[in-house]
């Protein structure tokens, strides 16, 4: 299962498994009444007397399936799912399981939902859509007799994998005594969570799920067995609440990794453009234009050349008193917390000073062919990839990859030619921008600069990335 959001939430990932070897698993197809019986939640919960899970990991993100950020907490994982509904990885639960047989500690426990392949163990189900997986194929006829597979012959010390499309999740789950990768959270925060979202909660032990709310029996002096039927009957959270959980992520930090944002790239390269240009401007033009005030850090006098927002944070270039330049980057609350380096021992500056220099455009490096010893060398060198990538975009191999690489590049020019503007090098905005021009116009970029791009620095998410009506083009 390799935990894509929780058990599975995934994003349109970077790394996919051979195309033919997936299916394309999409929340929005809607499948005859014909062809999901055996496949319903429901239906597979009373034919193997099972309970179906989705598994949340409150510290882990594996890096090859999951679109989430490492940092992304559980919390933040359990809101997402709610209000997106997308589609969910999960496990079976029987009675007399462990935690060995479930993924996490937390989550959910489903009550419908249709599944749309299955495997006895981890099928590493890898992403591709916010609403979507990519997963193994399976033809929909042998769906049910995946189904039955993947619950009989699931190895005794392991968990089972069922991709579902539009899961009902009813409650959350609790188990005390899971190891698994450290995936314990106390059952106060979690009870605290499903009181906030109205969800039940219940303790999940030996296969059983407990209901530590109630009562204990009379007769065993033992807490009270949630049936099937008790879990079929829960209704969820109401469409208040997931509106609520929806309008809460819009235009707030994206907890998705920058590669398979919509935009994503290209506002990294943006980023990466001004910092290519803050770094060249300030290490080879040693005369020194800033108006901002001098400040000082750790008891050491610093000159601010330039400072703005990045996916990372806010970044300054300073200057100290004997002239060497340095990189600071700041948290995004705004707070003067971050840790100083020299910036030439940046990666972008190391890159620069090489006889056959090198750009970072933003997680990948381009050769300029060409030493850099001023923006308009860096420019000049660009010019010719730019012009080169966008003849191949109009080629017969590669179109889309050479598409969004020229939207990335154009970008990348863009934040060199407004952070020249910011600095007072109209020349070099002006140059920047014309060679920016055949891809992109300077409105088109300020407009997805200014709805992606926090004030304080960090990636926002928007109502189209959500509602999946946004293509991948960066």
């Amino acid at each position: 299962m390799s935990e894509h959001f929780g058990d599975g939430l995934n994003i349109n990932s970077v790394l996919e498994t051979n195309k033919d070897e997936v299916l394309d698993i999409d929340k929005s197809a809607k499948f005859e009444e014909k062809e999901t019986t055996g496949r319903s939640v429901s239906e597979i919960m009373n034919k193997y007397d099972v309970f179906v899970i989705h598994g949340i990991h409150p510290n882990f993100v594996p890096n090859s399936n999951s679109p989430l950020e490492n940092d992304t907490t559980w919390e933040t994982k359990m809101k997402i799912a709610l209000a997106l509904e997308p589609t969910i990885s999960a496990s079976t639960i029987k009675a007399g399981d462990t935690s060995d047989n479930m993924w996490a500690g937390i989550g959910f426990i489903l009550s419908g939902g249709t599944v749309v392949s299955a495997a006895p163990s981890d099928a590493a189900t890898r992403a591709k859509g916010i609403l979507s997986e990519r997963s193994r194929r399976v033809d929909d006829e042998k769906i049910e007799t995946e189904i039955s597979d993947a619950i009989t012959n699931r190895p005794e010390n392991k968990y089972n994998e069922l991709a579902i499309s539009s899961p009902k999740i009813t409650a959350l789950y609790w188990n005390g005594s899971t190891s698994r990768l450290d995936s314990r959270v106390p059952y106060e925060q979690v009870a605290r969570f499903a009181n906030e979202v109205s969800l039940p909660i219940y303790c999940l032990s030996n296969g059983e799920l407990i209901d530590w709310n109630k009562e204990k029996d009379p007769n065993t002096n033992l807490y009270q067995h949630v049936s099937k039927n008790e879990i079929e009957k829960l209704q969820g959270i109401n469409e208040e609440e997931r509106a609520y959980l929806y309008n809460e992520l819009i235009g707030n930090e994206s907890p998705f990794k920058i590669e398979v944002m919509p935009d994503g790239l290209a506002v990294m390269a943006s980023d990466y453009g001004r910092m290519a240009f803050a770094s060249l401007s300030s290490k080879f033009k040693m005369e020194d234009g800033s108006t901002k005030e001098s400040t000082t850090i750790d008891g050491e006098d610093y000159r601010c050349l330039s400072e703005f927002p990045t996916i990372e944070g806010r970044i300054q270039y300073l200057r100290d008193t004997k002239g060497v330049l340095y990189q600071r980057l700041l948290s995004k609350s705004g707070k003067d917390d971050g840790s100083i380096t020299a910036d030439s021992r940046t990666r972008i500056s190391e890159s620069l000073a090489r006889e056959d220099a090198y750009a970072h455009i933003h997680v990948s490096t381009m050769r300029l062919g060409r030493s850099v010893s001023s923006p308009n060398d860096y420019l000049e060198a660009l010019k010719e990839i730019v012009k080169d990538t966008v003849q191949k975009s109009s080629g017969e191999t590669s179109v889309e990859y050479h598409k969004n690489l020229a939207r990335e590049l154009a970008f990348h020019v863009m934040g060199f030619a407004t952070e020249a503007k910011e600095m007072g090098d109209i020349e070099t905005y002006e140059h920047a921008k014309e060679i920016a021009h055949s891809v992109l116009e300077e409105d088109a970029y300020a407009e997805v600069i200014r709805k992606r791009l926090g004030k304080q620095g960090g990636f926002l998410i928007t109502k189209n990335d959500l509602d999946g009506s946004n293509d991948v083009t960066a």
